[in-house]
């Protein structure tokens, strides 16, 4: 069985992740040959030298939206023979499309990795997602929410669940060790994992913590992550406060900070984006960490509400105090809910339960090839 996986890069995101630890669950669990392409160099996940898998990479020649890789592309499949292209993004199945039709390989597609309605998603979007699922055989969501998004009938679409390899988050280092690299003294941490971008709400999350450092004083406001809008939040910082904010940029090793984080939140522009599973929900869950998230999009099928965590409809700030004051104050209650969260990650989220699924997808492509 050989699958070529098609994706635009591997920086820092949950699709990248998502798709790195599939690899490494299908290497350790069968003898599929893997060849990974990318559309661009970036690559911040390093451990995927680690999987030997071979790595092509079609940068962009001329313009952004380069014909070129058209040609490389069906080059690229002329020569690894795959059983089944995976994509992983809405340019890279329509790159990917007369290499599918012309060699006749079943074209599959998890490029549904949000819950985006067509109301806000960009034209262009849509326009490419309405001509690739012309050539998709098979679509793969990561939730519900995003094929009711993307308007694909249950009898057309399949949702496979992100997957949490469970490893990531042993032994690591001691919080005392974590805490004293980035100067934390407070008895209380949270935090914020996500990009600096546009769909993620990190202006309620900065507000907030000046609201509760009004309040208190004994909490730290981890931001984490990298993004366009990261600078003129640290320059806003530091110009109004609050103190209680501390900026960490891009990690690699994002598990030792939420480890030591008492709990963790996931604030969305509702306006420009619809979540899928993100991933850092389920690795705060994963360190049986209670969540405070934005209800939107497919966020609801893995937090339960005042089970594992809180959901909010609009962000509204007393609501978020509220409910921020609540757990720092309620020990037992972050334990309890910590615990339920990780039991839904064991439950319903392992990369067990995500690699099966996928593998039943290329072995019955394989099959039905064969058989035709």
């Amino acid at each position: 069985m050989k699958i070529l996986f098609f994706l635009e890069s591997l920086r820092s995101g949950g699709k990248e992740r998502r798709l790195l630890e599939l690899i490494s669950y299908i290497k350790n669990t069968t003898d599929f040959e893997m060849h990974i392409v990318l559309t661009e160099s970036d690559i911040h996940y390093q451990f995927v030298y680690e999987l030997g898998i071979p790595i092509t990479i079609m940068n962009r020649w001329f313009i952004k939206k380069d014909p070129s890789i058209f040609f490389r592309f069906m080059n690229t499949c002329l020569k690894f023979k795959p059983n089944v292209i995976h994509s992983w993004a809405h340019m890279t199945t329509f790159y990917a499309i007369p290499a599918s039709v012309i060699l006749k390989i079943p074209l599959i597609s998890s490029e549904i990795t949000d819950a985006t309605s067509a109301e806000i998603r960009v034209t262009y979007q849509k326009l490419i997602w309405n001509f690739n699922r012309k050539f998709i055989k098979q679509i793969i969501s990561n939730s519900h929410a995003g094929l009711q998004a993307y308007d694909v009938p249950p009898s057309e679409g399949l949702v496979i669940h992100n997957g949490v390899r469970l490893e990531r988050f042993q032994n690591l280092p001691p919080s005392e060790f974590i805490r004293a690299r980035h100067g934390i003294a407070t008895k209380y941490v949270v935090a914020m994992v996500a990009s600096f971008e546009y769909n993620k709400d990190f202006k309620t999350f900065i507000q907030l913590a000046k609201r509760i450092e009004n309040i208190r004083n004994d909490v730290t406001f981890l931001a984490v992550g990298g993004g366009t809008d990261l600078n003129s939040l640290i320059n806003e910082v530091k110009n109004n406060g609050p103190s209680s904010v501390l900026f960490t940029g891009r990690l690699n090793n994002v598990e030792e900070l939420i480890n030591i984080c008492d709990f963790g939140y996931l604030l969305t522009n509702k306006m420009a984006h619809g979540e899928g599973i993100p991933n850092s929900v389920m690795e705060f869950m994963a360190l049986k960490k209670p969540i405070i998230a934005t209800n939107a999009g497919g966020t609801k099928e893995l937090v339960t509400e005042e089970v594992t965590g809180y959901l909010t409809d609009d962000n509204e700030l007393d609501y978020l105090i509220e409910k921020t004051n609540f757990l720092l104050n309620n020990e037992m209650l972050r334990i309890k809910m910590g615990e339920m969260g990780y039991q839904t990650i064991i439950d319903e989220f392992s990369l067990e339960k995500m690699g099966k699924s996928f593998i039943k997808v290329y072995s019955d492509f394989r099959i039905n090839n064969s058989s035709n």
